[in-house]
């Protein structure tokens, strides 16, 4: 009996164990991120090792998959051969989202049989336990690598992010110079680089071209030179703007220390490698010089900004120490900012007072505001003293009714008045609320301005966020700005460009003054005091969060988009209200990319079906399944046929909804893009970045023809302006890409029946499709152009720095034109507005959406600098890209903007002929 029942027991035994998976012949070490931060839906970093106990050369590929935004799952797969006893070092790109839980990599042979497989865990609820750390809008992510010296990792310790959205967090994350990314979009997630004295022997020369090509993008990089030469035929050496001269020793005199925010004391010794400015760079600049010894440079190369440190600051003495955070702040914001290189305007370039479009994406929110917050009735009296007597105009911002306060009517001397309607309250919309009032001032005289709350069923409450005042001049529509204020607490970062006037938020006053302390200009002040005598004035603060988050808060344009900086604090910490970790607000790149898509789903065949087609079906079958059905088969006496004849109107209005959506929706395949193509005159460096849409009326794996190796492509999707870790949409599309040599191209895009699949282009090109010459003398231009391409341009503009712009139109194909005439005062790109007006297209949208917003920051300091930009619309270029074996119809908007510098002289240099 035991022999009988011992059998049965082997069998199992020896079946599981048959059934036991072989232990796999690979370990794969798996790395993202830059120190494992990266942000959301961009280009991130990933580091794949792979080692193994074959025997045998292995030729096969690795996939990498994960969700990339609410709508895409990017599929990566990079072929490789392992040998026996070497391990492999695989370094790619990918894009993940935010709250992105898992990461995929999977191993297959040539068949594409799976060898090995694993989950990568991203995210949990405990943020301790992240593999990743998400980087927000307003967050500074500073790549290190080289040497860790001289309090550097320190530095996010006591440093902050300022950016338009707010204050935001320093991440410094470092990386060994083998695990430096091998393409240029591995660098994108950064604001700064920074090279400390690395070992150039560990970089190979696909690392050093990365670095170079995404510094002529946009990049920003700081490079701090120390006991290891630079090689002249280094890819970094050759985009600098200076000349590296020998290593000597000199002096730091106390005034560049003081500059440094460095103990002054006493001099310093170092051994450094002075700068020369190179004779081909236009922009570059010794920043602090000792002497012939130029000891820090900044200069731009393509798009991009560096800034050159020619001594190892670890070598100080050790006092120096304890300020060295300053110091890398001052470096840093050098290089971020480019503030000392920004002319004064001249008075031929005064600004004007624009109006303004409220657009979260370009707008900066005042920081604070002022209120009577006992709500009596009663308001806020603003007495401005100092001016000069002639016309002013004052711009306030105020909370809109909508944020439960109450419309405000503006008093100017005691009279109500405002030029924008006859009741004088302020205008208000969903985002903000904003009043324009002519004011006059006689010689000597103050003008006292009230807001007072209109009575409504809403809170009585005035609230003042901020004001703006330009004086009219007596000739034509220019004006001189005079000042502009930020209402809010003290010690907060407020508005660019705005004086912030507060006082803390546990102080009431029945009376502020502001003078020249506070920042106002000479001889300007300003007096607050309450309407009412028994009510109090209180400086309320704002939340550092992105302005969407803020409850419907006042929101301010203040020019072009500006970059991320940093600034120093004593005690960095947590910067105070930091949003919902679980919560990631879109920035503006994002944003503008949502208006292009809007854009390209613009077609009759993706609008919604008419709910009265689905209610003429609906009516038509039950009245088939009703009445008709019922008398027919009982006249015929057949009434049991019922069951059958009910299946046959259901399959046949079935199939009858299916090909009737398909006439109605069907139509052709098309493919839609907006293009934009960037460069600099003279300078090998040009950029497109591509957004396109197609649409497919049927189900298939489609192809394109006309890929370059070195395009990056991935998905877009439009997104909320505030994304959730958890509720998050399932990626339901998927893109099939092959990464190597330097990009990344989809060998299967899977496209559902009546549906448009988006995708994103981002290249360099070998040129711009035309030439430009610029002579300025004064306000008059001439502009001579090259159209090199096979399509006419359909219109065009030359734009210079104070919002000065020339107008062109038509120049055909394979043909040159030139134009003369004046330069006209009108705001550009400043304009901006993510909102699409209905059956219209913003083209200037495209200049800040994801791939070209760095090019516009870079392109508005060249402006600064005295050059202009040429602008052009083509009229349906062809494009490059088509799909393989399908008739499709071809929608193309293409943008190219040409930096050029004018023919006299150039932010005091001779630009080249």
């Amino acid at each position: 009996m035991l022999r009988a029942s011992a059998v049965p027991l082997l069998v199992v035994v020896l079946a599981l164990a048959g059934s036991a998976p072989a232990e796999s012949p690979f370990n794969v070490d798996f790395f993202c991120g830059w120190g494992g931060c990266y942000r959301p839906m961009e280009w991130t970093p990933v580091e794949i090792g792979i080692a193994g106990t074959l025997t045998e050369p292995f030729a096969g590929s690795v996939t990498i998959s994960a969700q990339q935004d609410g709508l895409n799952t990017l599929n990566i797969s990079h072929e490789f051969v392992l040998t026996p006893d070497i391990p492999l070092h695989l370094p790619l790109v990918t894009k993940l989202a935010f709250g992105e839980d898992k990461c995929t990599v999977r191993i297959a042979d040539k068949r594409g049989r799976t060898q090995w497989r694993y989950d990568f865990d991203l995210w949990s609820i405990s943020a301790a336990n992240r593999a990743l750390t998400v980087v927000r809008e307003g967050d500074l992510l500073i790549g290190l690598v080289g040497y860790r010296k001289f309090g550097l990792l320190q530095l996010s310790k006591q440093s902050v992010s300022k950016s338009p959205v707010g204050m935001g967090q320093v991440y410094i994350a470092d990386k060994l110079p083998r695990m430096v990314p091998w393409d240029w979009t591995g660098f994108t997630c950064l604001d700064l680089l920074i090279l400390y004295d690395p070992d150039w022997t560990a970089f190979n020369r696909q690392q050093l071209n990365a670095v170079a090509q995404w510094v002529s993008n946009g990049g920003r990089l700081l490079l701090v030179l120390g006991s290891r030469p630079l090689p002249a035929d280094n890819a970094i050496a050759e985009l600098l703007a200076f000349e590296l001269q020998q290593a000597r020793q000199t002096t730091v005199p106390p005034a560049i220390l003081k500059k440094w925010q460095l103990s002054s004391a006493e001099p310093e010794t170092v051994t450094c490698w002075p700068l020369k400015p190179k004779p081909e760079a236009r922009i570059c600049r010794p920043e602090d010089s000792n002497g012939d010894a130029c000891l820090f440079g900044t200069g731009y190369y393509g798009f991009g900004r560096m800034g050159v440190l020619t001594f190892d600051p670890s070598t100080l003495t050790d006092k120096q120490k304890a300020n060295s955070s300053r110091f890398w702040v001052g470096l840093i914001a050098a290089v971020l900012e480019d503030a000392q290189n920004k002319p004064a305007k001249s008075q031929e370039q005064v600004t004007t007072e624009p109006e303004r479009r409220m657009g979260f994406a370009t707008m900066w929110p005042l920081t604070g505001d002022l209120t009577h917050p006992d709500r009596k009735e009663g308001g806020i009296q603003v007495t401005l003293g100092g001016l000069e007597p002639g016309s002013y105009r004052m711009t306030s911002y105020h909370n809109n009714p909508y944020s439960q306060h109450s419309r405000i009517d503006i008093y100017v001397d005691g009279a109500l008045y405002s030029r924008n309607n006859r009741q004088s309250q302020v205008m208000d919309d969903r985002a903000a609320a904003i009043a324009i009032t002519d004011l006059k001032v006689s010689d000597g005289n103050d003008v006292a301005i009230e807001f007072r709350p209109v009575s409504s069923s809403m809170n009585r409450r005035a609230v003042l966020c901020g004001l703006e005042i330009v004086k009219l001049q007596a000739a034509g529509d220019s004006r001189t700005r005079i000042l502009r204020v930020d209402f809010g607490a003290t010690g907060q970062i407020v508005a660019e460009g705005f004086i912030g006037l507060g006082l803390p938020t546990s102080d009431r006053k029945d009376i502020a003054r502001f003078d020249e302390s506070d920042g106002l200009p000479p001889g300007v002040t300003i007096t607050l005091k309450p309407t009412n005598a028994e009510d109090t004035l209180q400086f309320n603060p704002s939340p550092s969060v992105p302005a969407r988050a803020r409850g419907y808060r006042r929101v301010v344009a203040t020019g072009f988009p500006s970059s991320r900086s940093i600034e120093f604090v004593e005690d960095a910490g947590s910067p105070e209200n930091i949003p919902n970790e679980r919560e990631y607000a879109i920035g503006q790149a994002q944003a503008a990319t949502n208006t292009i898509m809007e854009h390209l789903y613009a077609i009759s065949e993706m609008r919604p079906l008419s709910i009265w087609w689905v209610i003429l079906l609906l009516t038509a079958l039950a009245f088939l399944l009703g009445p008709v059905d019922y008398k027919l088969l009982k006249r015929l006496d057949h009434l049991p046929l019922t069951w059958f004849t009910c299946a046959l109107w259901i399959t046949l209005f079935t199939v009858g909804a299916y090909y009737g959506v398909q006439a109605l929706r069907g139509g052709k395949m098309q493919l839609r893009a907006v293009t934009v193509l960037d460069g600099i005159e003279d300078n090998n460096c040009t950029w497109s970045a591509a957004y396109l849409g197609l649409f497919a009326p049927h189900n298939a794996d489609y192809q394109f023809a006309g890929l370059e190796k070195n395009q990056w492509w991935s998905g877009i999707a439009p997104m909320e302006e505030s994304i959730w870790a958890f509720g998050r949409e399932t990626a339901a599309r998927n893109i099939y890409c092959f990464q190597h040599d330097g990009g990344n191209l989809p060998y299967s895009l899977p496209v559902n029946i009546w549906t448009m699949q988006c995708l994103l282009n981002e290249s360099p090109l070998p040129d711009l499709p035309f030439t430009a010459e610029l002579a300025r003398k004064g306000d008059e231009l001439v502009l001579k152009i090259v159209n090199q391409s096979d399509s006419p341009i359909l219109k065009g503009c030359v734009i210079f720095g104070g919002d000065m712009v020339f107008d062109f139109v038509d120049v055909p194909a394979r043909a040159d034109k030139e134009f003369r005439g004046p330069l006209r005062h009108r705001k550009v790109w400043t304009d901006y507005n993510t909102a699409n007006y209905p059956g219209r297209f913003n083209c200037e949208m495209a200049f800040f959406a994801q791939g070209c917003l760095q090019r516009t920051q870079a392109i508005s300091a060249y402006l600064a600098h005295g050059a202009g930009v040429v602008c052009a619309e083509y009229d349906n270029a062809p494009l490059s890209v088509r799909v393989k074996n399908h008739s499709c119809d071809y929608n193309h908007v293409q943008l190219v903007r040409l930096v050029v510098f004018p023919g006299d002289t150039v932010s005091g240099r001779p630009a080249k002929e």
